[in-house]
Parts: structure tokens; C-alpha cells; sequence
């Protein structure tokens, strides 16, 4: 390799990256001449946050009598992909000129080039590789801000870059729009319709102002129609690929002008990295380890193919034995929900609230089932173009929080231990029913053997009433009142009927739905 020049430039908002590599001339072969290795020019494309989209590499051969070039890639960071490591030979007619381009959206990557004369024998190899990134691309590229899946479509779709535009062709050496996007997606493994306008309605809509790379662009003939004549693929930051016409070949064009006006609609099929994320919280943050690439893809399918929702995966990793087992508390489980949910953490005021209903014996599935249900969840759902589903609660003691905290408080305070899951249920599904009233309940452990047996003093006993009954502690106008009537010889029942009856609790009472 010889002299190596960079050059560096702005164009609408983005940074352009050249690097224009001259070749040492190649090695003579006896059977075919001196066959020199092509120069290369090798291109970036960056966002004004600096993160790479889309690479090209082009090489630009000597004229020689064969017309047939090889080019290799080799790609260390997608071992998946197919060919890599492999010469793809190249002829003059694909070419339609001495210069093959190679398009690539990855990262450490090597690009090799050559000619080939008729006798087989192979010129001197020109090599790019793909490593010159800064330090935040390569992290921005590493972290799967660009999926693996996305990345390969769009290597499937850049490497076809050249090949002639023929009418109702579908590959491999020539294509029409839908032909070419529909042999870009089988090379994933993924059928779509032969035609554009079936295309169009095929998958799931993208919107245009959050395209993701690996969109089906479906255009109009004219600006304001409907009728789709036309179809490519995004590849991000406003550029796309496709097969334009008659006479023209497959090439990238930018989304601007004509073509963002006559765009009909966008259509997905390919998961977008939000969900990927997502599943991975839910690995990460909720069973506390890192998911395989099958078990994040699995969820991801189905989750894109709408097979499943958002609530059904997150119940089933916060609701699992694997997560159950960690034994976390009530502060944990709520900012574990925050942050596998909502993706951020918890609120002080949204954090205490949640505890609170917790600890007042609210069921972790109320709380789950009300993150489901909120306007932020629901939105995260929206933006990642998946069903945000719901969570319905059959036990008692989650259809009404107020009613579940007041029994709660029964058994805290009254008796002075936590309530066990089967005992709330019991006294929710009762009260819900009509089954007990909430003073019979008060009644059922106020005058039960195991209150009775702490001998409590009559004062003790009036705050307790005041902590079950009001949910508040006592006033000390109130509670010199309630002792002064049990001096004068009222008993404990009518002073616990002073409680029920009380405009206090009676708006309690109406709060949870009850009289």
C-alpha cells in the first residue's frame, strides 16, 4: 500500500470521512499480464452526533480484456453474515463500468479487491479495513444501536449497488424496485409479497419522522398520490437504496425533494432496537443477568409479530420464580418495575406512593397491572411498534386498594402482625360481595381472642381504633374525649360504634365504593 490521504468535509448537516488509499502497482503473471490492485476509496457517513450510518468502499480497476474482479469481505463483528471470508467474483456487466462499489454498515471489517485474468490467475489485492472509527462510533456500533439484523439487510441490500434495473426481475444479476427488496429480505429469511403495492400493505407502518434502517420506502408516481408505484429500503439519516427505473441500476438516492413528497407510507419488518433493549432490561434488571442472543430474539419475534405483548413479557419476568426467589422488597420490586418499564428510574413522590400501597397490603400485581395501564407505559409501547396488552386481576384484594389497605390495617394494628395473603382475600372477597360489612369486619378482630388477650389499657385501645378505623393517629381532643365517656362507664363496643358510625370513617366507607 502506498500513500494514504484523508479527507474530511460537511454536507447537509453531516460529516463525511474519506479515505483515499493509492495502490502499489501489482506482480506480473506470465499467463496474464500485469494485473495492478485497484485503488480504493473508502467513505463514511456520520450524523452531526458523530454516529456512523452507512460505509462504502469503491474500487476502480485498470482496464484488462477479462472485465472480472473479486472482492472479500471479511467482518469480525458478524460472523453470521453470509460469504463473509469469501471471494465474490464480479463481471464488467454487473459493473457496468471498471469500478465495484462495496457498501457496509458495521465495524471492524476488512474489504479485500482484485482482478482476474482468463487464465485464473489473480492481480495484486487492494485491502480496506474498516477499524479507523473514533472511539464513540465504535462504541455506538458495538452497543446495538444499530441491530445485528438491521446491519445485515442493509449489507444484503448495499452489496447489490450496481447491478442493472430490469423490469419484472428479481435477481440475482438484475432487478426491478419490489424484485430487488423482495430478494434483500429472503436473504434474511423473511417472505414478503412480490409486488410493490402489496408490499405497501404488508408488515407492520412505520412512521415516516422515525424511520428505522431496514424500512420499506413505498412511493407514489406523483407527489400527493396514493397508488404505490415504488418501492426501497432506508438505510438511515435519510438515505435509501433501490432500483430506480429503466437504464439506471441499483443505487442509494437520499429521502428529500420529489421522493420524501411522494412517499405513501413505510412498512417494517425487521424489529427496531428499542424492543431488543427492552427484552434485555427485563434479563438484566429483573432476573440479574445478561440474556443470550436466542433468548433476546426469541422474545423480540414475537413481540414484533404481535404474537405477544409488552404486559405478558414483563409479567412473565417479574412474576417468574426465577424473579420471585430473589426475595426483593417492596422499594426494590418498585424501582425494578420503573426500570424495566418505564426505562428510567423511579420518582421520589411515584416511588413513596407504590411503597406505600405495598405496605398498606396491595398486591405486587395491582401496582404491575398500574404501570401497564399508565399513559408512559403505554406510550414506550406505541414508539416500539408493539401491543401494550393489560393484565387482568381476578383475586379480591386487587380490584379495590382502599378497601385491600383497610383490612390490611386490621391486622397491623389490631393485632399487631402482618396479614397473611388468604386472610386478606378472604375479608376483601366478603366485603366486595356484601357478605360482612366493613364494621362487622372492624368487629371480627376488635373483639377477637387474640386482640382481647394483649389486655390492653384503655388508651392504647382508643388509638388503635383510631390507626384501623381512620388510617390516621389520633387527635388529642379526640382521644381525651373517647376516655373521658369510658370513665364515666361507656363500654369499648360503643366506642368502637362511635368510630364506624363517625362522617370520618362514613366517607372512608363511600371512598372504596361501599355503604
Amino acid at each position: 500500500m502506498g500513500i494514504g490521504k484523508t479527507i474530511k468535509r460537511t454536507l447537509s448537516g453531516m460529516l463525511f470521512i474519506v479515505v483515499l488509499l493509492t495502490m502499489v502497482p501489482g506482480t506480473s503473471f506470465a499467463a496474464g499480464g500485469s494485473l495492478s490492485a485497484p485503488t480504493a476509496v473508502k467513505e463514511f457517513e456520520y450524523d452531526s452526533t458523530g454516529k456512523a450510518a452507512v460505509g462504502k468502499v469503491q474500487f476502480t480497476f485498470q482496464a484488462n480484456a477479462d472485465g472480472t474482479y473479486q472482492y472479500k469481505i471479511t467482518d469480525e463483528s458478524h460472523v453470521g453474515l453470509t460469504n463473509t471470508g469469501e471471494w465474490i467474483t464480479v463481471t464488467s456487466v454487473a459493473l457496468r463500468s471498471s469500478s465495484v462499489l462495496i457498501l457496509y454498515a458495521g465495524h471492524n471489517v476488512t474489504i479485500q479487491a482484485r482482478a482476474v485474468d482468463s487464465t485464473g490467475a489473480v492481480g495484486e489485492t487492494a485491502v480496506c479495513s474498516i477499524t479507523e472509527l473514533s472511539s464513540e462510533t465504535d462504541a455506538f456500533l458495538s452497543s446495538g444501536a444499530i441491530t445485528a439484523d438491521q446491519r445485515m439487510l442493509i449489507t444484503y441490500a448495499m452489496n447489490e449497488a450496481g447491478k442493472p434495473y430490469v423490469y419484472a426481475a428479481g435477481g440475482p444479476d438484475a432487478y426491478d424496485c419490489s424484485g430487488f427488496v423482495q430478494a434483500v429480505y429472503k436473504k434474511m429469511g423473511i417472505t414478503i409479497p412480490r409486488v410493490s403495492g402489496s408490499q405497501a400493505t404488508a408488515g407492520t407502518e412505520a412512521e415516516p419522522d422515525s424511520l428505522q434502517p431496514g424500512d420499506i420506502l413505498c412511493f407514489a408516481s406523483t407527489v400527493g398520490g396514493t397508488s404505490v408505484s415504488h418501492v426501497g429500503i432506508y438505510l438511515g439519516y435519510d438515505k435509501f437504496i433501490h432500483a430506480p427505473r429503466t437504464g439506471d441500476a441499483v443505487r442509494i438516492a437520499t429521502l428529500e425533494g420529489s421522493y420524501r413528497s411522494r412517499l405513501v407510507t413505510a412498512r417494517r419488518f425487521l424489529a427496531s432496537n428499542e424492543i431488543g433493549a427492552f427484552v434485555s432490561r427485563m434479563y438484566e434488571l429483573a432476573l440479574g443477568r445478561t440474556a443470550g442472543t436466542d433468548e433476546i430474539n426469541y422474545y423480540v419475534n414475537l413481540l414484533s409479530n404481535r404474537s405477544i405483548t409488552g404486559a405478558d413479557v414483563s409479567y412473565g419476568f417479574l412474576f417468574s420464580p426465577e424473579f420471585i426467589n430473589r426475595a426483593l422488597d417492596n422499594e426494590a420490586y418498585v424501582k425494578v418495575l420503573y426500570q424495566t418499564m418505564m426505562n428510567r428510574e423511579a420518582d421520589a413522590g411515584g416511588l413513596d406512593h407504590w411503597i406505600g400501597l405495598l405496605n398498606g397490603g396491595v398486591s405486587r400485581e395491582y401496582v404491575f397491572q398500574s404501570f401497564v395501564m399508565s399513559a408512559e407505559y403505554t406510550g414506550i409501547c406505541d414508539s416500539y411498534g408493539i401491543d401494550r396488552g393489560d393484565k387482568i386481576l381476578t383475586d379480591a384484594r386487587s380490584q379495590n386498594p382502599g378497601l385491600t389497605m383497610f383490612v390490611s390495617r386490621m391486622y397491623t394494628e389490631a393485632l399487631g402482625r402482618e396479614a397473611e395473603t388468604a386472610g386478606l382475600e378472604y375479608y376483601a372477597d366478603a366485603l366486595l360481595n356484601g357478605r360482612v360489612t366493613p364494621v362487622q369486619a372492624a368487629q371480627n378482630f376488635i373483639f377477637s381472642p387474640e386482640f382481647e388477650n394483649k389486655n390492653l389499657s384503655d388508651e392504647a385501645y382508643v388509638k388503635i381504633l383510631y390507626r384501623t378505623f381512620m388510617g390516621r393517629d389520633y387527635d388529642q381532643g379526640g382521644l381525651d374525649y373517647h376516655l373521658d365517656r369510658m370513665a364515666n362507664g361507656t363500654g369499648r363496643a360503643d366506642i368502637l360504634y362511635g368510630f364506624a358510625y363517625s362522617p370520618e370513617f362514613q366517607g372512608i366507607i363511600a371512598s372504596f365504593g361501599l355503604k
